[in-house]
């Protein structure tokens, strides 16, 4: 729960502002990301730790 907490601020990636929505911004994907984008990236930054962990155990291990 608090690694969601501090990952609250790519929350912003999916939010379409009015300044966007005035000039039609938000339909460009590269200016706006979907909800489901924001949170598989959550995830995977998550996952990152363990993953280098094991990159260092197996650079030890050859």
């Amino acid at each position: 729960m608090k690694r969601a907490k501090m990952l609250m601020c790519l929350d912003k990636a999916a939010i379409v502002s009015d300044a966007e929505s005035k000039i039609d911004y938000y339909h460009d994907p590269w200016r706006l990301c979907t909800v489901t984008q924001v949170e598989e990236l959550k995830i995977l930054l998550c996952m990152f730790p363990i993953w280098a962990s094991g990159i260092i155990f197996a650079a030890v291990y050859a």
